[in-house]
């Protein structure tokens, strides 16, 4: 089954999964952003089913940062075979409610308006210091009821972004009551923060 006319690497139950927290954080405010789109399939489908909202498509557009010593499988560079320009063009066509940023974490977080908030966040970035930049950054800017959803988690090649999703959870304490941590390995490792 085919969700987007863009490319993406994420499996059919992984989308399915960014379509079924569309629709719990539907009525919410808040922006929607994707960290790491990549060729742009997942932030499409994220683009189709919030149309009514501002959806962000973060990515450096040249492939990952430096890996650090948490990092076992990817190195700089991969992931930068993108036509940025190609993907800006589309995006301003097809989906007006999209807004593209460009750049390395956290620095590029600095081009959204500090008190923007979110309902929705896909965190998708592979690497244990741009998982961190993406959480330090987002879980304070979600609304109540917001959702996280972070690909990744548990990959025998991403043992970074599970290592900094592990640290990040055990930050949380007793005062935030109502936090929902689930690991969901049916579908493909992912990782559901509900705030």
């Amino acid at each position: 089954m085919q969700f987007t006319k863009l490319p993406t690497l994420l499996s059919s139950d992984r989308l399915a999964n960014l379509i079924r927290y569309s629709n719990l954080v539907y009525g919410l405010e808040g922006d929607i952003a994707e960290f790491g789109i990549f060729q742009g399939g997942s932030l499409e489908l994220l683009a189709q089913h919030n149309a009514h909202k501002t959806v962000w498509g973060i990515d450096s557009f040249q492939g990952l940062p430096p890996a650090s010593d948490k990092d076992n499988f990817h190195k700089e560079g991969d992931f930068k075979d993108v036509d940025s320009r190609a993907i800006y063009g589309y995006f301003k066509v097809c989906y007006p409610n999209v807004e593209l940023l460009k750049g390395f974490s956290p620095k590029v977080f600095e081009s959204i308006n500090p008190y923007k908030k979110f309902a929705l966040v896909h965190i998708d970035v592979d690497l244990y210091q741009s998982v961190k930049d993406g959480l330090d950054y987002f879980y304070p800017r979600m609304v109540d009821g917001g959702v996280i959803l972070l690909d990744d988690y548990g990959w025998q090649s991403t043992e970074g972004a599970k290592i900094a999703i592990d640290e990040f959870a055990a930050t949380i304490s007793p005062q935030f009551k109502g936090e929902l941590f689930y690991y969901n390995d049916i579908s493909h490792k992912q990782f559901l923060i509900v705030k």
